[in-house]
């Protein structure tokens, strides 16, 4: 006979499980699916729309859905009717877990928690993404996410925010901040008066190396926008359009070229704004010990007067401010065969009337539908099918595919309008819709 002991030993380990809800909301609120893992378990959860449903996928833990969802082990199935599924909040516990969100048009809680996480969003809606504590990799695809890392444990994160206007912060290890298409933000805005240093980060093209606090060495790629913590700051932006928040203590702020917005914040800052084009100064005061040195074009706000810490060069007649936004062309195919369309997508080229000046182009493909399934004449409501960003100058030639998700439910007839917005340094946008029928 075993000892209990030993048998003990030689059990199975017992799955654990980890519950899905997806109850019907109260009138005029969303509907949220929510996936809440438990601790001592590794979790590879995916969430994907088929047909009627939102399906929830796990091989490593047994799922336990509750009304109207059903199934379970490591499926389960929520109708997303009568009402539809428009949130996800997912928590991950204490172990590496990956995390798969493939719906497109869904926003997203997430929470990584302990373990070395991998954690992707959706592809075009908004996601909130916490990493967690130790070293975790998170893709927050289209849509304006916030990725962030709410545990200073010096390991050292991964974020890549994708198309869009995106909002990254790292934990305090050497982080990759990676802020895709569209105008994104590197933020140190969570550290307070007790952290023992400031930061620094000084951007070329949109990039910063050995940013962060002294020996931190934070890599940027892709930002146009900086916040630093309540120290003393040393923030540099580039030749683009850039906006800087010193916050509190007291910084040292450059816009370098372009159209930039500067905020000094609490704290005896100095601001250099100087570069014979348009900004927006703001040295948070006025306030003992501000100084900023600005064009005469420049509007300022909360700075002291001039000659007493405000310096202020002219700028020549002709290059003054530019206010006005860009006109904007579009050359694209008006019509297209299906089966093209599902495999090629559109290229179209965008052209702005700011024939030497960097711009940023939003384009995206919007379709009518009725349902989940289906598009239809009849049907009301947008869905965003693809969405893509990118600096240019002048013209630039670009290509939207819609999402592998809706290619097979794409129609004769359909309808699908490219919206496409510019917006130049000034920060000034221009819109065009164009519309492209299928055959």
């Amino acid at each position: 006979m075993l000892a209990a002991g030993v048998v003990t030993a030689l059990s199975p380990a017992i799955a654990q499980a980890a519950n899905v809800t997806a109850p019907e909301p109260a009138a005029g609120t969303p509907r949220v699916l929510t996936y809440t893992a438990v601790a001592g378990e590794t979790n590879r959860p995916t969430f994907t729309r088929e047909g009627p449903n939102v399906v929830v996928r796990d091989p490593s833990a047994t799922l336990v859905p509750a009304t109207p969802c059903t199934g379970g082990g490591a499926t389960v199935v929520c109708p997303d009717a009568p009402t539809r599924i428009t949130q996800l909040v997912a928590t991950l516990d204490d172990m590496p877990d990956t995390l798969v969100v493939d719906i497109t048009d869904v926003s997203t809680s997430i929470t990584g928690g302990a373990g070395k996480d991998t954690i992707t969003g959706s592809d075009g809606g908004n996601d909130t993404i916490d990493g967690g504590a130790e070293e975790d990799t998170v893709n927050g695809r289209a849509g304006d996410d916030f990725l962030f890392d709410s545990i200073a444990d010096a390991a050292p994160n991964h974020l890549f925010a994708g198309a869009g206007d995106d909002f990254l912060r790292g934990g305090t290890g050497a982080d990759q901040l990676d802020g895709g298409d569209g105008f994104d933000t590197a933020s140190y805005g969570e550290r307070g008066a007790d952290v023992a240093n400031g930061v620094s980060v000084v951007l070329s093209n949109g990039a910063a190396t050995g940013a962060g606090a002294p020996a931190e060495n934070d890599a940027l790629t892709g930002i146009e926008s900086l916040q630093g913590t309540a120290k003393n700051d040393t923030l540099r932006g580039d030749d683009g359009a850039n906006t800087i928040q010193g916050l509190d203590g007291d910084d040292t702020i450059s816009g370098g070229n372009g159209v930039d917005q500067l905020f000094g914040g609490a704290g005896k800052d100095t601001i250099d704004a100087v570069d014979q084009g348009f900004d927006r100064v703001s040295c948070g005061g006025p306030q003992a010990g501000d100084t900023a040195g600005v064009d005469d074009v420049d509007q300022v706000a909360g700075c002291p007067a001039a000659g007493a810490g405000l310096t202020v060069t002219a700028v020549p007649a002709a290059i003054g401010s530019d206010q006005t936004p860009s006109r904007v062309g579009v050359t694209y195919t008006k019509v297209m065969k299906v089966r093209t369309f599902r495999r090629k997508g559109a290229t179209f080229t965008v052209f702005s009337s700011d024939k030497a000046i960097q711009n940023t182009v939003t384009a995206e493909m919007l379709g009518r539908v009725g349902s989940v399934k289906s598009f239809s004449k009849a049907a009301v409501g947008d869905l965003l099918l693809a969405r893509r960003s990118a600096r240019f100058v002048g013209k630039a030639r670009l290509t939207l595919k819609p999402s592998r998700r809706y290619r097979a439910h794409l129609r004769k007839g359909q309808r699908i309008r490219l919206r496409v917005t510019v917006t130049d340094q000034a920060r000034n946008r221009a819109t065009k819709i164009v519309t492209i029928r299928l055959k």
